[in-house]
C-alpha cells in the first residue's frame, strides 16, 4: 500500500544530510549555472515582449454601477465611445465595479454608455481637455425598467473567457455550452492550467496536492470523497473557476501547492429550477451515477438541494517484483483487487438577504460510503535469474470500509460601503468517521486481522475585514482559529484456533490534537493604470499533542511561524499583463500518515505511519505573462526545506519491506508552463493547449539511504471543443494528455498518456452525452524504486478505460426563453482527513 503524498507535515527538526556523506560541489555549480541561464532567458523574453507594445496614449476609467440602494449591479456592459467609435468595453464584476483601459492618439469628448438587461440605459459625458490618465467616475446609478417584459430574445453580456486578476486566473463559464448536462469535475478538465483524471487527482501547472475551495471555502473532505462530490455537482450551478497558482497570506499556510476556487451562481430571479442526471459507465464492471438538483428563490430567500448517489465496482491489478540485493532473493507478487463501492450524499444551501448590505448563509454537506474489497495475492519466492520457484504463497484479503463525513458552514457578511469594504464571519464544524477492517487469510495458523475506527472532529471560525481607503487602496485583515481532534484505535489480531486474539505489540490506540491560531493582513495599492502591488503577512501559532495510549507515550510541540507574501502586477497595455509573486508556506501531513499503524498488502509488505513527521517549509516564486487573455506563460521555482515523502525501508534479514514517510532534506522544482487558447475554422474548433517543462532535484538522507537525484520532466494537455452544428446544438470534445517519465524522491515513474472523446447533443431541455475515458488504456505508468538494499518494479492497472452515457433533464420556470450572446474557515482539514 502506497499512501498518496499531500503537501503537508507536522513540525520537527528535519533529517539532515549526515556529515559523513560527501558534498557534491560540482552539482551545486551546475545548479548555479542553470539558475543564471534561466534568469537570463526570462529577462530576454520580457524585454522582447515589452518592445512590441504600441506607443499610443492610454486612458484609464473606473467606477461602479449600482442601484439606488448602492447595491452593485453585475454583468453591466460599459462602453467608452469617441466620435461614435467604440474604444473599449468592460463588464462590471459581482459588486458592480468596472475598469476601462483604452488606447487613443488624440483624446476628445468621451461618452460612457452603460446598459444591463432589466435596467434603463444611461450615459455620462466626459468633456474634452480633462486628464483621463487615471479617471475615477464614482457611482453610476441605474433604474430598473418596469415597462419591459422579456419573453423572447434576451441579450446577455459575456466576460472574457480567461482573465488574469491580481492574484489569480479566472475562467468565466456563463453561457458556456460545457455547462449543460455536465458536472463540476468534468468542467475542471477544460479549465486552462488545470488537469484532472478519473483517479481523483488534480494538478495546477503540473503540480499535485491542489486544494479545492467552493465559494471561497475549502471543502472538508478527502481526495476520494471530494472527487465524488464534484462528479455529482451540476455544472449549471457554476459561474466561474478561479485558479490561484501561488496563494497569498490570506489563505491557510498549508495551501501553498495551489488552489482551485469553484464559484457557484446565485439565482437572481424568483422561481424554481433544477436538473436530474443519470450516468452509466462501463469498464471491467458497470457503474451507475445519478444526481438531482433543485434551486428555489423567493424574495430574499434562496435555497438549493443536491442529492446524489454512486454505485460502482472497480477492478485493479498490480504486479510487483522485489529483489533483495544482499542475498539475491526475489519475490514476485500478482495482486487482483475487486472493489465494490457505494457513495451517496447531499448538499443543502440556504441564503437570506437581510437587507441590501447584509447576507447570511448556511451550507450542510454530507457524504457516506460503504465499500467491500477483495484482494487476491499470489507470491512466488525464487533466486534471481532462476526459473526454479522455491515456494509460493496465496493470500486473500477481505477489506471493509464504512464511513461518513459532515461539514456545516455558517456565514454572515456585511458589505460596508460601495468601495467593496466588508465584514465576514465564518463558523465551521467538520465531523469525519471511518471504519476499516482488513482480514488477511494466508494459512490457517498465520491469518491476521486489523480493525481501525478513526474519528476526526474539527471546529473553526474566521473573521475577515476589508477596508477600502479608495478604489486604488484597501487592506484586508482577519483572525482564524481551528481545533482538530483525532482518535484512532487499532486492533490487530492473530488467528488462534477459532477466533482472533489481540496482538498487543501491534495493536495501538493513538490520539492526536492540533490547534492553530492565525492572524493575517494584506495591503493592496494600485499606483496607476500600470502598476499594482499587494503585500501580505500571516502569523500562525501551532500546538500539537500526540498520545500513544498503549505505551503511555506522548509528545508535545508548540511553535510560531510567519509567512510573508509579495505580489507585483505590471500592465503596460490592455493586452499585456506581467506579474511576479513570492510566498512562504508550510506543509502539514495527512492525519492517516501520522498514525503509527501498520497496513499489510501481503505477508512481506506493509505501510506504517510516522507520528514524528515535521512540517516542510516552502518558498515559491512565480513570474507570469498573459497576452490578450489567450496566452499564459508561468515561470515557477519552489524550494522545500525539511521536505518529506514516502520511502521503502528494507529488512534483508527476513525479506520484508516497509513503506513509510520520512523528512529527507530539501527539494527544488523549476517549471515553465504555458497555456495557449486558439480558435480555428471560423470558430468551429476551440483549442486550449498547455504544456509544462520542469526540472526537479531531491537531496538528503533517510535511514540507510542517501538521496541525490534529479531530472527533467514534462507534460502536455490538449483540449479541443468542436462545434459540429451550433444550430442543432451538437458538440464534440477531444482531450489528450501526456506525461514524460519523472523522477521521484525514491525512484522513477514511467510515461503515461490518456485520450478522451465525447459528443454532446441538446434537445430542448434534455442533454445527451456519449463519452470515452482513457480510450487507449495508457494512463497508468509503471514505477521503479531502488535503494541500496532492494530493487522494486511496480506495474499497476487501474481499470481507467471507460465508455459511458449521460442523460440529463433541466426543468423550472425560465423567464428568458432564448439567450443570444453579445461580446461586450475551515480551511486545512479537508485533504488531510482522507485515506
Amino acid at each position: 500500500m502506497i499512501y498518496s503524498k499531500n503537501n503537508s507535515s507536522c513540525a520537527r527538526d528535519s533529517v539532515r544530510i549526515p556529515h559523513w556523506l560527501p558534498e557534491n560541489k560540482s552539482h551545486v555549480s551546475n545548479i548555479y549555472l542553470k539558475k543564471r541561464t534561466l534568469l537570463f532567458v526570462s529577462v530576454f523574453i520580457i524585454v522582447f515582449l515589452l518592445s512590441t507594445v504600441n506607443t499610443v496614449a492610454q486612458i484609464s476609467i473606473s467606477g461602479r454601477i449600482v442601484e439606488k440602494e448602492e447595491k452593485g449591479i453585475s454583468f453591466a456592459s460599459v462602453e467608452c465611445q469617441e466620435d461614435s467609435t467604440v474604444l473599449c468595453v468592460a463588464v462590471s464584476d459581482e459588486q458592480g465595479y468596472y475598469h476601462l483601459i483604452c488606447n487613443t492618439s488624440f483624446p476628445r469628448m468621451m461618452i460612457i454608455k452603460v446598459s444591463r438587461i432589466g435596467f434603463v440605459k444611461k450615459q455620462r459625458v466626459i468633456e474634452p481637455g480633462r486628464d483621463l490618465k487615471d479617471t475615477v467616475l464614482g457611482n453610476i446609478i441605474l433604474i430598473r425598467d418596469s415597462t419591459t417584459t422579456l419573453t423572447g430574445v434576451t441579450v446577455k453580456a459575456q466576460r472574457p473567457l480567461f482573465e488574469k486578476k491580481s492574484d489569480r486566473f479566472v475562467f468565466n463559464l456563463n453561457g458556456n455550452p460545457l455547462l449543460s448536462g455536465n458536472n463540476a469535475w468534468d468542467i475542471l478538465r477544460h479549465v486552462p492550467l488545470v488537469s484532472a483524471n478519473d483517479l481523483g487527482a488534480l494538478f495546477i501547472a503540473g503540480k499535485k496536492n491542489t486544494v479545492v475551495y467552493i465559494n471561497g471555502r475549502k471543502n472538508l473532505m478527502g481526495q476520494e470523497a471530494l472527487y465524488y462530490l464534484l462528479k455529482n455537482m451540476p455544472a449549471d450551478n457554476i459561474a466561474k473557476v478561479e485558479v490561484i497558482t501561488n496563494p497569498s497570506s490570506l489563505f491557510d499556510a498549508g495551501d501553498g501547492a495551489g488552489i482551485i476556487n469553484i464559484v457557484l451562481k446565485k439565482p437572481d430571479t424568483d422561481g424554481l429550477q433544477g436538473r436530474v442526471s443519470v450516468t452509466d459507465e462501463q469498464a471491467a464492471y458497470n457503474t451507475q451515477r445519478t444526481f438531482n438538483n433543485i434551486s428555489y428563490r423567493h424574495g430574499k430567500i434562496g435555497a438549493s438541494l443536491n442529492v446524489w448517489g454512486n454505485r460502482m465496482k472497480h477492478l485493479r491489478t498490480e504486479h510487483t517484483a522485489v529483489l533483495y540485493k544482499k542475498n539475491n532473493d526475489e519475490n514476485l507478487n500478482d495482486i487482483t483487487r475487486i472493489q465494490p463501492k457505494n457513495f451517496y450524499g447531499g448538499t443543502l444551501q440556504l441564503n437570506y438577504d437581510i437587507n441590501a448590505k447584509q447576507t447570511a448563509g448556511l451550507i450542510i454537506n454530507t457524504i457516506n460510503n460503504d465499500q467491500h474489497h477483495r484482494d487476491f495475492t499470489s507470491t512466488l519466492y525464487r533466486q534471481k535469474g532462476s526459473d526454479h520457484v522455491d515456494s509460493s504463497l496465496q493470500t486473500q484479503t477481505l477489506s471493509q470500509l464504512k464511513g461518513h463525513s459532515t461539514n456545516i458552514n455558517f456565514n454572515y457578511q456585511f458589505n460596508i460601503d460601495s468601495l467593496g469594504g466588508y465584514l465576514s464571519v465564518d463558523v465551521d464544524y467538520f465531523n469525519y468517521y471511518d471504519f476499516i477492517q482488513q482480514e488477511n487469510k494466508i494459512r490457517t495458523n498465520n491469518n491476521f486481522i486489523s480493525r481501525l475506527p478513526q474519528k476526526i472532529d474539527n471546529l473553526s471560525w474566521k473573521i475577515d475585514y476589508k477596508y477600502a481607503f479608495n478604489e486604488n487602496t484597501d487592506i484586508t485583515a482577519g483572525i482564524k482559529y481551528f481545533n482538530t481532534k483525532s482518535d484512532n484505535n487499532l486492533f490487530f489480531g492473530l488467528w488462534n484456533t477459532d477466533t482472533y486474539k489481540q496482538d498487543s505489540t501491534r495493536s495501538n490506540h493513538y490520539r492526536y490534537q492540533e490547534q492553530i491560531n492565525a492572524a493575517f493582513a494584506s495591503l493592496r495599492k494600485k499606483w496607476n493604470s500600470k502598476w499594482e502591488t499587494t503585500v501580505g503577512l500571516r502569523a500562525e501559532n501551532t500546538n500539537i499533542e500526540g498520545v500513544t495510549v498503549n505505551l503511555n507515550q506522548s509528545f508535545r510541540k508548540k511553535y510560531w511561524s510567519v509567512f510573508p507574501s509579495l505580489f507585483i502586477n505590471f500592465t503596460p497595455a490592455a493586452n499585456h499583463q506581467f506579474a511576479y509573486s513570492i510566498t512562504n508556506h508550510i506543509g502539514r501531513p495527512d492525519f492517516n500518515i501520522l498514525n503509527p499503524f501498520r497496513f499489510y498488502t501481503s505477508a512481506d509488505i506493509y505501510a506504517e505511519g510516522n507520528p514524528f513527521l515535521q512540517a516542510a517549509k516552502v518558498i515559491t516564486q512565480e513570474l507570469s505573462y498573459t497576452l490578450s487573455g489567450k496566452y499564459v506563460f508561468l515561470l515557477n521555482h519552489k524550494f522545500s526545506r525539511d521536505d518529506y515523502d514516502q520511502f521503502i525501508i528494507t529488512d534483508s534479514g527476513n525479506n520484508t519491506m516497509k513503506y513509510q514517510y520520512f523528512n529527507f532534506g530539501q527539494s527544488n522544482d523549476y517549471t515553465l508552463t504555458s497555456s495557449i487558447a486558439q480558435s480555428f475554422c471560423n470558430g468551429i474548433i476551440e483549442s486550449n493547449f498547455s504544456f509544462t517543462l520542469g526540472y526537479r532535484k531531491y537531496q538528503g538522507a533517510v535511514p540507510g539511504q542517501y538521496i541525490n537525484r534529479g531530472a527533467m520532466y514534462g507534460s502536455a494537455y490538449l483540449d479541443n471543443t468542436i462545434y459540429i452544428s451550433k444550430e442543432k446544438k451538437l458538440t464534440g470534445y477531444v482531450v489528450f494528455s501526456y506525461n514524460t517519465p519523472q523522477e521521484t524522491s525514491m525512484g522513477k515513474a514511467g510515461q503515461s498518456a490518456a485520450l478522451e472523446i465525447s459528443i454532446r447533443k441538446k434537445i430542448k431541455q434534455f442533454t445527451f452525452t456519449l463519452f470515452s475515458i482513457d480510450l487507449l488504456n495508457t494512463s497508468v505508468p509503471s514505477t521503479v524504486f531502488d535503494n541500496d538494499y532492494s530493487h522494486n518494479r511496480i506495474k499497476q492497472g487501474n481499470d481507467t478505460r471507460v465508455l459511458g452515457m449521460v442523460v440529463s433533464y433541466g426543468f423550472g420556470n425560465k423567464k428568458m426563453k432564448t439567450v443570444k450572446s453579445r461580446n461586450t474557515s475551515n480551511q486545512e482539514i479537508i485533504d488531510r482527513s482522507s485515506h
